[in-house]
């Protein structure tokens, strides 16, 4: 047994249904609908088991739900979800929104969030705009 503290659950949060409703809406918008409920299941089951690992158990809601993401694109491969923003919303839910003022570390200086992608790495990749009009990406590991 672990001493390392657990996170709730996402599977327990109200993010939860509201991810299966954006995945839902795209299905439609994309006349997939047909599919949606065996793919969701098998998405279900998938999340599940990874979320009862060990490293599922310990870490937090941000990589919980960017493992939900992953797992999401195996069984929606049809669906461009990286760029549905209602459900990019709730995914990068805790990291800071569209628009939003930042600090860029490395030039000490404030921008405004114009992009934000998940990457291969499965970091959050944004791209700011910086004030003087310099584009700057940044990734970030949570």
């Amino acid at each position: 047994m672990s001493d390392l503290p657990t996170t709730p659950s996402l599977r327990s949060s109200d993010e939860y249904p509201r991810l299966f409703d954006e995945i839902h809406k795209e299905s439609i918008l994309k006349g997939l609908e047909m599919s949606f409920s065996k793919s969701k299941v098998l998405l279900e089951e998938k999340y599940k088991n990874w979320e009862e690992t060990f490293f599922g158990q310990h870490t937090s809601s941000t990589n919980r739900k960017i493992q939900f993401y992953k797992i999401a694109q195996e069984f929606f491969p049809q669906l461009d979800l990286g760029e549905c923003e209602p459900f990019m919303s709730i995914v990068l839910s805790n990291l800071p929104e569209l628009g939003a003022r930042v600090e860029v570390p490395i030039r000490k200086e404030q921008g405004r969030v114009i992009r934000r992608e998940v990457t291969s790495r499965l970091g959050v990749l944004f791209t700011i705009k910086m004030d003087d009009g310099e584009l700057v990406s940044h990734e970030f590991f949570d």
